[in-house]
């Protein structure tokens, strides 16, 4: 601490004499001990907390009241709270404050102890945030989920999409390989650019966009035309949702978004395009499982019959459970020949004639 006599041990100062009460070294035990500013403060301590300052060596009296070797505790507090309240009114007296009351020191540090005392330390309970999850849209809706992948060294990279209808029923999916582009966001807008592609292809007119980037979700929305390198993709965004009878845009974080990002971790620049209308692949169906909320419960078993080619009419049912096959009774037959060869392990060619089953 920067007393008179430390500064002149630093050779700062000449001398080193107490401006208070005349004594010829000025260091910190005399000033929080010996001082007669010290002595009126430590007698009215006494007075109104009723700690008395025990008896301190000069070279080891901070260890000593810290250790609790010479007082308790609470009397510790006391005597170390007085020792900064001398100090700080020792620096006020040397900047020309002449007034200094001892009763009136003692009771600020006897309020400040009582405020340390009776504060609670409130730790805030730690929010456990709940993994979000796939949400079906409305009834007569669709919802395309779209996601981008960026390679920085190659300035390339990729899109997905996935297209879902009410039920968790996977409509349709695709993957795009991109090349030269600038940023993470511009390939996200080309996703989403590319999903809405594939739902105006497939004639859905009640759609809902669902991205995973913050910042493209703010800005597809906004009626202010955005002037960053996505401003085309913007545009062309913006006329593509004016072509659906209803149209919305939503963000979805990245949990509730993982069939569209393995959608869009699929195109290569060896095998630059992937899709899907009318049947789930099956890397995809586990994927869309665990994506879905009630997509399991919404959905029923579906049994199918098939006959086979030169069969004397007798058909073999299938039953075909929503956790692993989300089958509608309104599928194209392509989809119906393709479950069905999937399950039997046979040729599609045999596959001649379907019938739903209730």
């Amino acid at each position: 601490m920067p007393s008179k006599a430390e500064l002149k041990r630093r050779h700062v100062l000449k001398e080193s004499h107490c401006e208070a009460c005349g004594d010829p070294a000025e260091n910190l035990f005399h000033i929080t001990m010996e001082c007669s500013y010290a002595k009126r403060f430590w007698e009215a301590v006494q007075e109104v907390m009723g700690v008395k300052l025990p008896d301190l060596h000069p070279l080891t009296w901070a260890k000593d009241i810290i250790s609790g070797q010479v007082c308790s505790l609470a009397d510790a507090n006391v005597i170390v709270c007085g020792a900064w309240s001398l100090w700080s009114g020792r620096n006020a007296r040397n900047h020309g404050k002449s007034h200094w009351n001892a009763t009136a020191a003692v009771k600020h540090i006897a309020k400040m102890l009582e405020d340390l005392v009776c504060m609670e330390t409130y730790n805030e309970p730690e929010k456990v945030r709940i993994q979000e999850r796939w949400k079906p849209p409305d009834q007569g809706w669709v919802k395309v989920n779209t996601d981008g992948a960026f390679g920085i060294a190659s300035a390339t990279g990729a899109s997905g999409a996935v297209l879902r209808d009410e039920l968790g029923v996977l409509l349709a999916a695709e993957g795009r390989w991109l090349k030269h582009m600038a940023d993470p966001l511009t390939v996200e807008a080309m996703a989403a650019r590319n999903g809405l592609l594939l739902v105006v292809a497939l004639g859905y007119n009640q759609v809902i966009l669902e991205v995973d980037n913050l910042t493209l979700a703010n800005s597809l929305p906004s009626s202010v035309e955005d002037q960053s390198l996505i401003s085309g993709l913007w545009h062309e965004i913006q006329e593509l949702g004016r072509s659906f009878i209803s149209f919305r845009i939503q963000f979805v974080r990245r949990e509730a978004n993982s069939a569209a990002h393995c959608c869009a971790k699929k195109p290569s620049a060896e095998s630059r395009m992937w899709s899907c209308v009318g049947y789930t692949p099956d890397w995809l169906m586990g994927i869309l499982s665990k994506d879905c909320n009630s997509v399991t419960s919404a959905c029923k078993s579906v049994r199918l019959e098939f006959t086979p080619k030169g069969n004397s009419g007798e058909t073999i049912p299938i039953t075909l459970g929503a956790t692993k096959m989300r089958v509608k009774s309104n599928v194209s037959l392509a989809y119906f020949v393709d479950v069905v060869s999937r399950a039997k392990k046979i040729d599609q060619k045999e596959v001649i004639s379907r019938n739903f089953v209730a």
